[in-house]
């Protein structure tokens, strides 16, 4: 077997794509050392959530850019933002509500990229959803050490719901465009 092709049945998976699959492997091992240590939890979680960073400009460079990696990249990101921040709720560092804000975006916006995949349309995350990640990201690491202050929670949470504009503009052209080509 060569060990640079880590092939199975023609099955290959890009540097970037494992990247993306060690974030997803990452989140359990965050839930689990979350109430055993702060420190090494956040130690953990700064490392998936620079695998973010480093998965997605590899691929580019690298010319990776592969659809197991445009299909786990967005569920990988959500697993390692959301997990933990419900994990989180009992403990006061983060509220319900602002949890619930971010989990309702998410499910919002995957609903959308499905019915635009349907379509033969992928709906790639523009920069708002961008900054919407890396402040949750934020959020996120900041809430492992500590409960978060209302006016950030409130932020981040604004931004999230602000950065669904972005989604629903993109899934409105993609089914405006839809509508006047099947009719």
């Amino acid at each position: 077997m060569n060990h640079q092709n880590a092939s199975h049945n023609g099955f290959h998976l890009s540097l970037p794509d494992w990247l993306t699959v060690s974030r997803i492997i990452l989140t359990p091992v965050i839930l689990i050392t979350l109430p055993i240590s702060s420190i090494l939890t956040l130690v953990i979680f700064v490392i998936a959530a620079l695998t973010d960073l480093f998965d997605g400009f590899l691929a580019r460079r690298m010319n990776q850019v592969t659809d197991v990696g445009k299909l786990l990249d967005p569920i990988a990101d959500k697993l390692l933002v959301i997990l933990p921040l419900i994990i989180m709720i009992p403990t006061g560092r983060v509220s319900a509500g602002m949890v619930a804000v971010i989990v309702a975006r998410e499910l919002i916006v995957c609903g959308m990229r499905m019915a635009a995949s349907a379509q033969g349309v992928t709906i790639a995350a523009g920069w708002s959803g961008k900054v919407k990640t890396v402040s949750q990201m934020v959020l996120v690491g900041w809430a492992i050490l500590f409960p978060v202050a209302d006016w950030y929670a409130i932020a981040v949470a604004a931004w999230t719901v602000m950065s669904l504009s972005e989604y629903l503009g993109d899934f409105g052209r993609v089914f405006s465009r839809a509508k006047y080509t099947h009719t």
